[in-house]
């Protein structure tokens, strides 16, 4: 198959991670090309990690520009063509007929947009909602109108939960069999105690310290705070603590600012591999209020790196850590206000300092918990999705 994976951006993020593990195990067996929506919105780190057999495609930045400027002169002018739009949409159908593709699979509601109004009806269209409808909708991106447009034109649906499923109900009044349920997923990866060492040394971090980590995006709603507030709460005399904090954003920083006194509270910004770090930590964080979260891709790699998560009970976190079966991890109530509690969460925490046997049980069932995000399995699942809207 000729698979064109079309996404808003490539930013570091969950589902741009999603993307990047997809396209590259796809292309074991297909040809895959990427389409950036928004070109001026790709990361180097990001696009570096693409293996060579999957071509990145997006409008240039140069042209994107020039015609944007255009355009508002034009509009100055009262005259109103959309250049830009027009050239977009030139370039985009040039290459779905260059690379004669078959299917598209779109992600995050930029592209979902963009791909649904200038396809077509040749190739089938498949959207993956990552859950971000809910926070473009609250965030005024757009209105129920727009997504509804969306979801009358595309042939099938994959949602990473039933909440996110529910949501797309409920805006769009679609209630029909086409949307499956496909987890995101990473490749199965190992870091050597070597690399571990090295890691742990670089960081002043001993033989016998305990270490907190989070990972995630740089805004507020990520919970942040209420990690750095939970960990300063902890109290114990007979172990050394650490937090370890890997993001990148002006908010990270004005907090690495106002705790660059806590020694053991490490600010790494953006790393370029964030697994190796995870390797070292004993217990991943994600007290978040994010209201677009479902299926964060840090507690996977968490999963993947046989560490248990601490993290709010919204979205997929319960069954991905498997709660009610074999947790993986221990789950966040939010407040009245929708934010998990500090103090509950720096309990939660002192639980795994003070409770071996606990931690040992958690940390031992993350392999059977990452069984189901090992993207040889999750590819495998989209393909039958493909062919299906293919038959």
């Amino acid at each position: 198959m000729n698979i064109l994976i079309s996404m808003s951006n490539l930013y570091m993020g969950g589902a741009q991670t999603f993307v990047v593990n997809l396209s590259e195990a796809l292309s074991k067996r297909h040809r895959v090309y990427i389409y950036c929506v928004l070109p001026d919105q790709v990361e180097s780190s990001l696009k570096n990690r693409l293996p060579a057999s999957v071509r990145l495609i997006f409008f240039p930045t140069w042209l994107d520009n020039l015609t944007a400027n255009i355009d508002h002169f034009l509009v100055k002018k009262n005259i109103r063509l959309w250049i830009n739009d027009l050239c977009k949409k030139i370039h985009y159908l040039f290459y779905l007929k260059l690379y004669n593709v078959r299917i598209i699979n779109s992600h995050l509601f930029h592209s979902d947009k963009f791909i649904t109004e200038k396809t077509g009806s040749r190739i089938p269209v498949i959207i993956t909602d990552h859950g971000d409808y809910n926070y473009v909708i609250e965030q005024g991106f757009a209105d129920i109108t727009v997504v509804r447009k969306i979801f009358d034109v595309v042939n099938h649906v994959v949602y990473i939960s039933e909440n996110n499923k529910n949501r797309i109900k409920e805006l769009t009044g679609r209630d029909d069999g086409k949307f499956t349920l496909i987890n995101n997923g990473i490749p199965r990866r190992f870091i050597s105690q070597t690399e571990k060492d090295k890691i742990s040394s670089g960081l002043n971090i001993k033989p016998g310290d305990f270490i907190f980590g989070m990972v995630a995006r740089g805004i507020p709603e990520k919970g942040w705070e209420i990690a750095i507030s939970a960990f300063l709460n902890l109290n114990t005399k007979d172990i050394t603590l650490h937090l370890i904090l890997v993001g990148d954003s002006d908010y990270l920083k004005e907090l690495h600012e106002r705790y660059i006194d806590h020694k053991n509270i490490h600010f790494l910004g953006q790393v370029s591999d964030p697994l190796s770090i995870m390797s070292i930590i004993h217990v991943g964080l994600l007290p978040s209020y994010f209201q677009g979260e479902s299926m964060p891709m840090a507690v996977i790699e968490f999963l993947c790196c046989d560490v248990p998560v601490i993290a709010t009970d919204t979205g997929s976190l319960g069954s991905m850590l498997e709660i009610n079966i074999k947790p993986a991890g221990q789950l966040l109530k939010p407040d009245d206000d929708n934010k998990p509690c500090v103090d509950t969460l720096s309990s939660l925490m002192n639980n795994y300092i003070m409770n071996q046997s606990l931690y040992t049980e958690h940390k031992n069932n993350c392999r059977f918990c990452f069984s189901r995000f090992d993207i040889d399995n999750v590819t495998k699942e989209y393909e039958k999705v493909f062919l299906k809207c293919l038959s």
